[in-house]
């Protein structure tokens, strides 16, 4: 009796071995991915992505992803793409840098993915954002967040200075005797040490505004020509530059010296600045109690989007899996995370309905309605450096300029530009 208890005991232990030592499920196979961004992106906004791709890899651990943040990164990718070296995931900024990374064969067409989508519908985004994708029919990028523009103002100095703050719709005319109300001759050389607005070197935060304003346009209708300096252009281009040299409204950058936040830190009282900005002036300036207005117009009342979104790499072995990320970021759970931060507007419809936007934000958010398609940066030799370096002397008092001269000359520099690089 007791051979067979072993016996059935001795059974018993070999049937566990060997269901333990029986096949096993094979193991799932890692996906890793990179995910490239720009050092230069709000620190909150990387902070939320990282934490975005840290719920991503809990949930999804046969795809795992790792944030990238790379200084200098509009040289840095290009070349890394070159060298077989680029993330899988592409950022940029939509606006600007679209059609530069889709002409360079950087990033795949999304055409196939959002057709096959049940999350990725183009009527879902703002318009004016999805458009800015899109480039020579394809589209390239899915946006993931956007901003536009508007003029700041110091309500302490219009207090002090007892003038009325500026209201949304006024006119250039408006604007000019507001900022000489705001300027101050108060030093013993007699230059001021408040000036009522800032030139900004920055062609988009600079003549572009007051060319559009002035109804003008930057480019022609079919995009094949830069066409700033026509008559409107040409008017609204020397208006800019006279705040600076005839009406010293604004400061050179030898009175500017070291600040690069005048408005921040209280040496002008109005910018025209993107609606990211407010969120940065709470680490600059705590206590700095500001408005928001409209961009001053003399025609036509307008404004324009900027953008930033991310693309596949062409190059990536994982397209498949890489696009699902892409869904993740452009969703509306991690959407409404991102717009909670109050920086960033969100590129669904549905969620920017949904939060409760600050004051400046929404002063913001009111002159979308006035946003023009400004996708006109798409190579930076075609448009954005000609007319930067050159601002960078005409407003920083350089001398000598000649306005029609000069613009002459970039106009004739960003078309041989835009021959080589149209933008479709």
């Amino acid at each position: 009796m007791k051979r067979v208890k072993v016996f059935l005991f001795v059974t018993m232990i070999m049937m566990l071995l060997v269901t333990a030592c029986g096949p096993k499920k094979p193991e799932v196979p890692v996906v890793n991915l990179r995910l490239g961004v720009d050092s230069g992106m709000s620190p909150p906004i990387i902070a939320v992505l990282q934490e975005a791709i840290t719920s991503w890899n809990a949930d999804n651990p046969a795809i795992q992803v790792v944030v990238e943040v790379t200084p200098e990164y509009w040289t840095k990718i290009p070349t890394a793409f070159s060298a077989g070296t680029a993330p899988d995931i592409i950022y940029d900024t939509i606006t600007e840098t679209t059609s530069t990374f889709a002409e360079l064969g950087m990033y795949l067409s999304l055409d196939d993915y959002i057709a096959n989508s049940t999350s990725i519908k183009p009527a879902d985004f703002v318009q004016g954002i999805w458009n800015t994708a899109v480039w020579n029919g394809h589209t390239w990028v899915i946006p993931y967040n956007w901003s536009n523009i508007g003029v700041v103002y110091n309500k302490d100095m219009f207090d002090a200075a007892n003038v009325a703050y500026p209201q949304a719709g006024w006119t250039w005319d408006d604007f000019l005797a507001t900022a000489q109300a705001l300027t101050k001759d108060t030093n013993d050389d007699g230059t001021p040490d408040q000036y009522g607005f800032y030139d900004d070197s920055w062609p988009y935060l600079g003549i572009f505004p007051f060319i559009l304003s002035n109804g003008g346009q930057i480019l022609s209708t079919d995009k094949s020509t830069v066409i700033a300096d026509s008559p409107e252009g040409m008017e609204a281009i020397t208006f800019y530059i006279d705040l600076v040299r005839n009406y010293h409204v604004a400061p050179t950058a030898p009175e500017l010296g070291e600040n690069t936040n005048p408005f921040a830190t209280g040496v002008v009282a109005m910018q025209l600045t993107r609606s990211w900005a407010p969120a940065t002036f709470k680490d600059i300036a705590p206590n700095l109690k500001f408005g928001v207005t409209s961009v001053p117009m003399k025609v036509k009342r307008i404004n324009y989007f900027e953008g930033a979104g991310f693309g596949i790499n062409s190059k990536s072995l994982y397209p498949d899996q890489t696009w699902q990320v892409l869904e993740f970021l452009a969703g509306e759970t991690h959407q409404k995370k991102m717009a909670d931060l109050q920086i960033y507007f969100p590129v669904r419809n549905s969620v920017l309905n949904q939060v409760q936007w600050n004051d400046a934000l929404k002063a913001f958010l009111d002159e979308a309605q006035y946003g023009l398609d400004l996708q006109v940066v798409s190579q930076w030799e075609t448009l954005t450096s000609n007319f930067f370096f050159w601002l960078g002397t005409a407003v920083g008092g350089v001398d000598p300029i000649d306005i029609p001269t000069d613009v002459a000359g970039i106009i004739e520099k960003c078309n041989t530009e835009l021959a080589k690089h149209p933008i479709k």
